[in-house]
């Protein structure tokens, strides 16, 4: 708009006239401004700028626009006014509520239209002239070299100290104006890269040290803080306002001047020098310019791109189509209409004579008039129903929604009452599924009452995922009626509901190839997680939750089949097989009579060569010799297989590439499979320390409409291209335009401060313990976010970013008196266990609460100071009226003024003042464990020693009264806080302590039931509680119960057992040394304590390094208590007072030892020690060699002056600034101790220097590698792996590579090494609920192993039975009644279901099935190419007799050849020597994985141990608990600390027997197998392939050498048989 003329002063002279703007083209104009920002001087910054002013308007195309020339402006176009004028304006003026930044922005925008409207006047000249001068020359005008011509900038407007602050920039957007391009100047030094530049470099300004020290300093923060409003303005508007063009531009300015070189006329060389500032501003009016283009074609891209919006109304979509089809059927209808109209005209010229038939036929003229206004009256109505249609499609469904469009009833329908059963990701999905489809069913409206009818319409869903099981979603959320309604008849009775529950198992497609059951015993897959919210359910559950539960399970299955993962449906695979079926079993057998190994072994070593070669080619072995190849790069060690059906692959993959792993893959067309690697790819071959192993970087396409900033940066270098170049300077007049092929076709609809670039940025490195470190950079929305994570065999642990905890701001909810510890943020520490327990470690700080403020009024003035105050007042009067007319000057008389009030906070009261621990007066924050289960508990591990629990239940159910509870260190005494903030205290002889925070009182009742209330200090008696006292007469055990149903039984023996009220069981032993204390649904705590080991610091810290060699935690506790938890997943945390050797200091030490016998160590200083299961059992291997669960080798990296510094394997975290580099730190060393990788608070990840190398002795090295062969090549050059040799424990585990091998169906195995199942090994042999048995048999022609495992499935809920062993002591006869009737009420189980009777399925157990296969060794693998060699030759011969005497098919005349029958004969042909080759080797059914399963399934039920073994786990949940549970505390050095170790020692009784068995077993096989080995030598020795001189040549001698015992039994045996024989003749 052009600018209003000011208030009185409308003349025509006072105001340009501007009525024929609009008649005038577009300019292309661009708003700058540039920013010296950081420079290294005063003197450098008065040079630019004045360079600035005078050299940047040579330039026509720049205009410069100071901040006074605005201000003058708007003076002169009264914008800005006089106060005096502005208070004479009406208050409807808009300059009377204008601020001082508005009218600037008015003044800018102004300025700028009027130097835009000259600029389009001198613009359409140049275009008249243009016209002009091709008219003159009889030219028509280059229309396209016009337009391009158009499109170029024409004016730049540098604003100069303008806008200065976020008011400014936001004023300008309300005018419909903004800034452009901002350039932000900073000054950097030149490098040097030659020593002739370093020579002329020398001179160049340096850059201060520290930029405060700077001379410009000042200027720098001016700038600085001025670029920030900026962006803040930038941030804060609206998605159209005119600030989302801003862009920021950084430009580097090189304080050197340019030296160049070029000839002059005469032929001689000169030097011309341009000075730095003329640099600058030539290379910034380029910029400028360029910017300026940018942003008229970011303006063409609005234009051309439509929008979407993020979630389009479906219904509206096939609302307009359905619209579309009837304007189509009317068009072709009106067609048709026009054409009958025509002939009836013509038909009418014919008969013009016949009166009746031309009547007839004007009235169906009119009929059809009449019809076709009706018609277009619809068409028209049509159109604007699309019209609105279309209205509704610019908005997306997620702003329109109303929040309560979700309905948390369907959400939480999904769920089963147990919590551990909630709290699966897969239930929580299945959850959100079914709530998102309820939804979308909501939005389904029937268009017409013809689709309605229409069974082919499609209902539609949120997202294509869910379009295949919507129907049955319909059906369990009850929205839709099944067709089926016979669920009642199923639960007749409890056989035929048994019956009906093994037939929907076994009958369900998504379970069948899984489950079997035998008998009353029912297996699952190991490897089928899907079934975990079925594992997971409590023994009682009815019916109806047992099938939610399947039915997650069956929903979870269905989701794996969408994903994209490799080889399945043929993913990374030609769609066709390069070969047809016929030609692969024709091809296979040609191999057979070559080769000297069996057929299996030879297959299985083309797979394994086959894998060799991916892994050299693409570097997976790093590039390593065969010689110096570790394992997990062997492909011949590989002797392990585990067979998969397609679901169970589906699931092992997904869980494997979550890890982010690199993916290699190969088609191996023998057989059409695809062999598939997942590896940790190394980029940094050179060794390069300051670069990690591996870096990858990923971005999202970018979807929404982007900012000006954002398309410069990510559109304009591929869509903006140069068309010209008119002159020598390339840069200076290039023309550009719009790649029309990269534009893309939509965007959505969504503004882009929400999403921006996505993308993400991953370091990561590999250290020789087989673990991975990666540290993970998320950007989003302009936020970055940074996350590590360390993957250590199992384990899953890393650092992240926590906020501190934010103070309560409602009053009613502050807490007053007392001590909170409160969250200080920073830097947490974080670890998942394989079970879903996660672990947090977290500092915080234990502050006093605020006391409350209480109203201190001021005394009250006395009598005397009153009196006094009056006769002041009198003296004054009189000196005032002695002074009265003497012109003295009256004396002042202050006014009195009563004191106000003053708040101060109240004092410590009688509890507060109780509270005086050394955590309150430490300035530094602790460490604090917190342990999340996924039954909902939560157990926290404070820094003092006092352990917290609390529930799911207790977190979100504001009913329940008990909030949490805490068990205080040593004492053993429970103490229960309650939402209204009361307390109480349950000590272990039956006092308790009841707190009331309304009256602030307590009232203590001791074990007698006398009672005494306490407030402020002041005690008395009161009432006390009535209890009774009997003695057994049998087991003299005395029982008292009281009136508050708390009950003691004192045994004979001395020990003592208290109950609760609450349900709190407490038992003392005999010596008061021990307190068990246990509570339904929490974990038990035992409470130890030794007088003898309460030490001073001075002494515990004088005892130095003999403390390193105490293993046992009870000897190296310092306090007299040791605190031990156990978890309902097995866990056993002990807690202790311990020292800190490196720190010279006492530390509250957690340590968590798991049942997979990885230990973590945390103590309250923050340090963090990880010693995973692997790593444990190497250093065991390496040193000590002694049982797991004995061994103490690791516990030297948590005792040690060090720790885990200097420990190979081990990892070591510390949470705060207590270490070398001064912030947090998670790092481990590498294998020769020279380095640490690190991961260090700020996210960066670094491999450096070990600065606690040479600090303490190192462990000793252990060898690496024992090779079994010298021989490491064949004659004809094949490199041969050397497997089976010894390894060095601390190194030979590893996570990745893993090889899979996946059929064209979709089912496959993976190959893996020895010590890849180590660890499976090891867990499943120390299992109480596990049995493994091996067998042999055989595949094919070849001896192989079986190894199977099979597991009793159990939730934490029978771990917590399993755990509570108070509840089920020997108690006497006269407590029975009583215990019975004081035990709280269980929860009942919620189910809204009408079916409420208990399933009686088969006890679930998991199995697991692992084939080992022998060893290729180097005379096999040497024996094998020496096969394959020759192979090959004969099928090269064979190529060239084909393509020598090759058949050619040559049709008949007139006739075509038939394919198909020269198919079928040609595979005739070759099927007689396909049998043929067949038939020369022994016949053997085929390999079917799935047959030795169903072999041993079916064996288990007439194996004795498997029987006993199945009634031990049918009976773990309800046995005699007076026998006392399993303790799984394998790894306690101290077995004073086991309990009960009776079932543990049955099972390894039993397995015992079992093994002397096996033994047995084992020595008749070997003999079996020396004979066998014998006659397959025989049999070759008769084979034609095979060299009769077999033990003289190398591979003979190399088999003698190997088995001289073998050859020995062989020969013993024969002697001893020949001698039975001749006794029996």
């Amino acid at each position: 708009m052009p600018p209003k003329p000011a208030p009185g002063k409308k003349g025509k002279d006072d105001l340009e006239d501007y009525t024929d703007v609009h008649t005038l083209p577009p300019v292309n104009t661009v708003n700058s401004t540039i920013l010296l920002r950081t420079l290294f001087s005063t003197q450098t910054r008065d040079k630019l700028q004045k360079a600035l002013i005078e050299k940047l308007p040579l330039d026509q195309k720049i205009k410069l626009i100071t901040r006074e020339e605005l201000i003058a402006y708007a003076k002169t176009r009264q914008i800005i006014v006089e106060p005096n004028v502005l208070a004479t304006l009406p208050p409807d003026d808009p300059r009377v509520k204008m601020t001082e930044a508005e009218q600037l922005a008015k003044a800018a925008c102004d300025k700028v239209f009027e130097l835009s409207v000259a600029a389009r006047r001198a613009k359409k000249e140049r275009i008249q002239k243009l016209e002009e001068e091709a008219k003159l020359q009889q030219q028509t005008v280059d229309v396209k070299a016009l337009e391009q011509d158009l499109e170029q900038l024409d004016q730049i407007y540098n604003f100069i100290d303008y806008p200065i602050n976020k008011a400014e920039a936001l004023a300008m957007a309300k005018y419909n104006f903004t800034i452009n391009c901002v350039i932000d100047v900073k000054q950097v030094m030149k490098e040097a890269e030659t020593e002739e530049e370093e020579e002329e470099l020398s001179t160049q300004e340096q850059k201060p040290q520290n930029i405060a020290d700077s001379s410009d300093y000042d200027m720098h923060v001016k700038f600085t803080e001025r670029l920030n409003q900026l962006i803040e303005a930038r941030a804060a508007s609206a998605r159209n306002s005119p600030l989302r063009f801003l862009y920021i531009s950084e430009f580097d300015f090189i304080n050197v001047p340019q030296v160049t070189t070029r000839t002059n006329e005469s032929g001689e060389e000169v030097e011309d020098k341009k000075e730095p500032e003329i640099q600058l501003v030539h290379q910034l009016s380029i910029k400028l310019e360029y910017y300026g283009i940018l942003l008229s074609k970011y303006q063409k891209f609005r234009e051309r791109v439509p929008l979407i919006p993020l979630m389009p109304d479906k219904e509206a979509l096939t609302m307009i189509e359905h619209l579309k089809e009837q304007q189509e059927e009317y068009q072709i209808w009106l067609q048709e209409s026009e054409h009958q109209l025509n002939l009836n005209q013509s038909q009418k010229s014919l008969n013009e004579g016949n009166q009746d038939d031309s009547t007839m036929k004007e009235q169906r003229k009119q009929d059809l008039e009449a019809e076709k206004q009706l018609r277009a009256q619809e068409e028209e109505d049509r159109k604007r129903k699309i019209q609105e249609l279309r209205q509704n499609l610019k908005v997306s469904l997620d702003d329109v929604r109303p929040q309560n469009f979700f309905n948390n009833n369907i959400y939480k329908r999904d769920f089963v009452s147990n919590k551990e059963s909630q709290n699966c990701i897969s239930a929580i999905m299945s959850a959100m599924v079914s709530q998102i489809a309820n939804g979308e069913t909501q939005l389904q409206t029937n268009l017409t009452q013809e689709d309605e009818n229409d069974g082919s319409t499609e209902a539609e869903t949120i997202d294509d995922l869910f379009d295949n099981f919507k129907t049955e979603l319909e059906y369990d959320l009850k929205i839709v009626k099944r067709p089926q309604t016979n669920m009642t008849d199923r639960r007749d009775n409890d056989t035929a509901s048994l019956s009906n529950y093994r037939q929907r198992k076994q009958g369900t497609q998504a379970f069948a190839s899984q489950n079997t059951i035998i008998g009353d015993v029912e297996y699952h897959e190991e490897s089928d997680k899907s079934k975990q919210p079925l594992f997971k359910l409590p023994k009682q559950v009815s019916y109806n939750e047992e099938e939610k539960a399947e039915d997650i399970c069956i929903r979870e299955k269905k989701l794996y089949n969408n994903l994209v993962l490799p080889g399945l449906n043929r993913h990374l695979m030609p769609q066709v097989p390069s070969k047809s079926e016929r030609i692969r079993k024709a091809e296979m057998p040609q191999l057979y009579p070559f080769s000297t190994l069996p057929v299996e072994d030879a297959e299985r070593a083309l797979i394994l060569r086959t894998f060799q070669e991916m892994m050299k080619a693409n570097q997976i072995d790093e590039g390593q010799s065969f010689e110096n190849k570790h394992t997990k790069y062997k492909a011949f060690e590989r002797s392990f297989e585990q067979h998969m059906h397609p679901e169970i692959l589906r699931q092992v993959l997904a869980e494997a590439l979550l890890k982010e792993p690199d993916i290699s893959s190969m088609y191996y067309p023998r057989s059409d499979k695809l062999l598939l690697a997942l590896y940790n790819k190394i980029k940094n071959t050179s060794g390069n320390t300051d670069e990690p192993d591996n870096q990858r970087n990923w971005r999202a396409a970018y979807r929404v409409m982007p900012d000006f900033e954002n398309w410069v940066k990510f559109f304009s270098e591929d869509l903006v291209v140069p068309i010209s170049q008119n002159a020598k300077d390339s840069t200076a007049n290039l023309k550009y335009q719009i790649d029309e092929e990269m534009i893309p076709d939509q965007m959505l609809d969504v503004d882009d401060q929400r999403i921006q670039n996505i993308q993400e940025n991953s370091q990561l490195y590999y250290p020789k313990d087989g673990s991975t470190m990666k540290v993970d950079t998320f950007t989003a929305s302009g936020h970055t976010n940074k996350k590590s994570v360390v993957f250590k065999d199992n384990l899953s642990f890393g650092l992240r970013q926590s906020k501190p905890e934010e103070p309560v701001q409602e009053e009613e909810e502050k807490e007053y008196g007392l001590y909170t510890i409160k969250r200080q943020g920073g830097v947490e520490f974080w670890m998942n266990f394989e079970n879903d327990t996660k672990l947090l470690v977290e500092a915080v700080k234990y502050e006093r609460n605020p006391q409350k403020l209480i109203r201190i009024d001021p005394p009250k003035p006395t009598a005397e100071e009153i009196a006094a105050r009056e006769e002041a007042i009198k003296q004054a009067q009189a000196a005032a009226a002695k002074n009265k007319g003497k012109g003295a000057p009256p004396p002042v008389i202050e006014e009195y003024k009563e004191p106000e009030p003053t708040w101060e906070p109240e004092p410590l009261d009688f509890l507060d003042s109780q509270f005086t621990s050394e955590f309150l007066h430490s300035e530094d924050p602790f460490a604090q464990i917190t342990i999340t289960l996924q039954n909902g508990l939560l157990v926290k591990f404070l820094c003092n020693g006092d352990i917290v629990q609390q529930t799911e239940d207790q977190i979100f159910n504001q009913s329940i009264e008990e909030k949490d509870r805490v068990i205080i260190a040593k004492s053993g005494v429970v103490v229960r806080h309650f939402r209204n903030r009361d307390a109480e205290v349950l000590f272990p002889n039956g006092e308790t302590a009841f707190f009331s925070k309304k009256e602030m009182m307590w009232t203590l009742t001791n074990n007698k039931g006398r009672r005494v209330a306490k407030k402020a200090g002041i005690s008395w008696d009161i009432d006390p509680i009535p209890c009774a006292t009997e003695t057994d007469a049998v087991s003299n055990a005395r029982m008292m119960i009281r009136e508050d149903k708390v009950m003691t039984i004192q045994f004979a023996d001395g020990s003592l057992y208290c109950q609760h009220s609450d349900g709190t069981l407490m038992k003392t032993d005999k010596e008061g040394k021990e307190i068990r204390i246990e509570k339904e649904g929490f974990a038990p705590v035992i409470a130890r304590r030794d007088a003898n080991k309460d030490l001073t610091e001075m002494r515990v810290l004088n005892e130095g390094a003999s403390r390193m060699e105490m293993f046992n935690s009870l000897d190296r506790i310092v306090k007299g208590y040791l605190m031990e938890t156990h978890l309902p997943d097995g866990t056993i945390v002990e807690t202790f007072h311990d020292t800190n050797v490196f720190s010279q200091s006492i530390v509250v030490r957690h340590l968590l030892k798991r049942p997979d016998y990885s230990v973590i160590s945390v103590d309250s200083q923050g340090n963090v020690d990880i010693m995973s299961s692997n790593a444990r059992s190497a250093y065991n291997e390496a040193n000590g060699k002694r049982a797991m669960g004995q061994d103490f080798d690791y516990l030297k990296a948590f005792y040690s002056r060090l720790g885990s510094f200097n420990y190979f394997g081990a990892y070591h975290a510390n949470l705060f600034t207590n270490n070398w580099m001064n912030k947090p730190s998670l790092f481990t060393v590498d294998e020769t101790y020279q380095f640490q990788y690190v991961i260090d608070g700020d996210f960066g990840i670094y491999k450096l220097q070990n600065p606690y190398l040479g600090y303490e002795q190192l462990p000793p090295e252990i060898e690496s590698y024992t090779h079994r062969s010298n021989q490491m090549k064949t004659d004809n050059g094949y490199e041969l792996e050397d497997v089976g040799g010894y390894r060095n424990p601390l190194t030979k585990y590893f996570l990745l590579p893993r090889l899979f091998v996946i059929n064209e169906d979709g089912s496959g195995h993976e190959l893996l090494t020895k010590e890849q199942l180590e660890y499976y090994f090891r867990i499943a042999k120390h299992r109480i609920e596990a049995i493994k048995q091996r067998k042999t048999v055989m595949v094919g022609n070849t001896i192989a192993k079986t190894h199977y495992f099979v597991t009793k499935v159990k939730n934490l809920q029978d771990f917590e039975i399993e755990n509570q062993q108070l509840k089920n002591l020997n108690f006497p006869k006269n407590a029975q009644y009583a215990l019975l009737h004081n035990k709280p009420k269980p929860t009942q189980i919620q189910d809204g279901s009408r079916f409420t009777d208990r399933r009686q399925a088969p006890s679930q157990f998991i199995f697991r099935q692992i084939f080992e296969f022998q060893e290729f060794e180097a005379f096999k693998q040497e024996a094998f190419y020496d096969d394959f060699d020759r192979f090959r030759q004969w099928r090269m011969s064979q190529v060239r007799y084909d393509s020598e005497f090759g058949i050619t098919h040559v049709p008949l005349k007139d006739q075509v050849l038939d394919h198909h029958k020269i198919e079928d004969d040609e595979y005739h042909s070759r099927r007689i020597s396909q049998k043929i080759m067949k038939e020369r080797r022994n016949k053997r059914a085929k390999f079917e994985p799935d047959n030795f399963k169903r072999d041993f399934i079916n064996s288990t039920s007439h194996d004795e141990e498997f029987n006993q073994f199945f009634r031990r786990g049918n009976s773990m949940l309800d046995r005699d608990f007076s026998e006392g549970p399993y303790n799984r505390n394998n790894n306690n050095v101290d077995q004073s600390q086991s309990y009960n170790h009776q079932q543990y020692n049955q099972h390894h009784m039993l397995q015992e027997s079992v093994n002397q068995e096996k033994i047995r077993n084992i020595k008749k096989k070997q003999e079996i197998n020396i004979q066998n080995q014998l006659q397959d030598i025989r049999r070759m020795i008769n084979t034609p392939t095979f060299m009769p001189s077999y033990f003289q040549s190398k591979e003979g001698q190399q088999f003698t050498k190997v088995n001289q015992q073998l050859i020995q039994i062989s020969k013993c045996r024969t002697i001893h048989r020949s001698r039975l024989l001749k006794n029996q003749q």
